[in-house]
């Protein structure tokens, strides 16, 4: 990590606990706590990232930019597009992205109506997101996005395994397989149990998804992010 980027992430902080006291972006606002329980978390997303440069890759539902924004600190050759529902939230966003002047687009809808869209549809390389939907609902939102060979990389708790099993129908209808289930360990909350699961996709979604009777967004009103 460079001077520029330590720089970067010191400014995410300050915007991030300034706005939390206004907008509620987060209960966490200790700096040590942020690191831990918003930057490092995100970043062990990288652990499962293919090392070509200039992939592009969607966080879905990114609420205060995670694990979005610090992959592009730390990743500044991502391509990212940064997917929001809340109004709030994208105004964050989009005073983030411009004062730490990230090459990045925020993009204010929900996901099952974007994923309809030509210039969104399997047109990425990477879909991130920290929400905490069941991972059906997340395949069911996440996968349309990807290019088929892509990689959904979708940070989980304990129940990760138990998730699987009840999404393994979904993620096969939606034209996905599992790449791997990952243990990864955060500095400092090595007491906490984080999976990564890895999703690749495999063939074409078919057009019925997302479905858009799916009414909650994955960061939509009434989820937490973790953790909060």
């Amino acid at each position: 990590m460079n001077p520029a980027q330590l720089a970067q992430f010191e400014a995410y902080t300050a915007l991030l606990r300034d706005w939390s006291r206004r907008l509620n972006l987060t209960r966490i606002l200790s700096q040590l706590d942020i690191v831990r329980l918003h930057f490092l978390d995100s970043l062990a997303c990288l652990t499962a990232f293919p090392a070509l440069p200039g992939l592009r890759m969607i966080d879905v539902g990114t609420g205060a930019g995670f694990p979005g924004v610090p992959l592009k600190i730390a990743r500044p050759d991502l391509r990212l597009v940064l997917l929001e529902a809340s109004r709030r939230r994208v105004a964050f966003l989009e005073l983030l992205v411009d004062e730490l002047r990230l090459d990045a687009e925020v993009v204010h809808d929900r996901a099952e109506i974007i994923a309809h869209r030509p210039e969104h549809r399997e047109r990425y390389d990477l879909v991130v997101s920290r929400a905490t939907s069941p991972l059906d609902r997340l395949a069911d939102l996440c996968l349309p996005f990807i290019k088929v060979g892509g990689l959904a990389v979708l940070p989980k708790g304990p129940r990760a395994a138990t998730e699987l099993v009840a999404a393994a129908t979904s993620i096969e209808a939606l034209g996905g397989e599992v790449e791997s289930v990952r243990r990864v360990t955060v500095h400092g909350l090595e007491s906490r149990i984080r999976t990564l699961v890895v999703l690749r996709k495999t063939r074409q979604t078919p057009g019925r998804f997302p479905l858009r009777s799916v009414r909650a967004h994955p960061r939509g009103r009434g989820k937490r992010r973790f953790p909060e």
